[in-house]
């Protein structure tokens, strides 16, 4: 048993030293552990955006940061790349490789920090196990919490949030609309009228899940008994 475990770590560390830039005494798969509490996060030296788990002293599980994030070994966590010094491990495509100066993904969040309603981030994060949130009035953009604070990133053209499978996805397969929970209540099917919550010249028109809101005539309120506009004053 010892001796295949010998011959196991001789291979491991023969596949390290073939990788380009890779320092196997780093980054020996039998000794990057030791000594470091379960739970600890470590770079993978596979790639600056992948990261690995201790358990008992070994590598015992792999993860990977969310798009335009690099694992940031000092911290222990995923972080922006210009945060990021990754040494002389391999960094992801999209990323510029050059070194000394800081790494720029090919995309960037949006700068607009906001909150899905009724939900919000954890104060502390996982970084095995980043959170995600939706965010209703767009279905081409996501929240990614980051140290408790909700930072809204954007899909590439074309996709969508996929809220099943928290990644950016075709339309047919997010069913964006479908999944996400109106702000106003309007149900998932049908033609529904609602009260505006704020201002009662206001109304909501519900189409198959969808809100938008309508302002009545001059001189007239919403009545939600009778679901129509009438003549009054609020």
């Amino acid at each position: 048993m010892a001796t295949g475990r010998i011959s196991l770590a001789i291979v491991t560390c023969t596949a390290l030293l073939l990788l380009p830039g890779i320092d196997a005494q780093v980054f020996d798969p039998m000794v990057i552990c030791q000594g470091k509490p379960d739970d600890t996060t470590v770079m993978n030296p596979v790639s600056c955006d992948l990261f690995m788990l201790c358990k008992n002293n070994l590598p015992a599980e792999t993860g990977q940061c969310p798009d335009n994030m690099l694992f940031n070994a000092e911290a222990g966590y995923c972080d922006f790349p210009n945060n990021v010094d990754c040494g002389t491990v391999p960094r992801p495509p999209g990323f510029e490789q050059t070194t000394g100066t800081p790494m720029v993904p090919t995309t960037t969040p949006t700068p607009e920090i906001t909150e899905t309603p009724g939900e919000s981030c954890p104060e502390i994060d996982d970084p095995v196990v980043p959170t995600y949130l939706p965010v209703l009035e767009d279905c081409s953009l996501y929240v990614l919490c980051y140290h408790g604070n909700p930072l809204t990133m954007k899909c590439p053209a074309g996709l969508e949030w996929n809220i099943a499978e928290s990644t950016c996805d075709t339309p047919e397969n997010a069913k964006c609309q479908a999944i996400f929970k109106d702000p106003y209540g309007c149900p998932e099917d049908g033609i529904v009228f609602l009260p505006h919550p704020d201002e009662c010249r206001k109304f909501v028109f519900c189409l198959n899940g969808i809100s938008r809101v309508q302002i009545c005539q001059m001189f007239k309120l919403f009545d939600p008994i009778v679901g129509e506009c009438v003549v009054g004053t609020c």
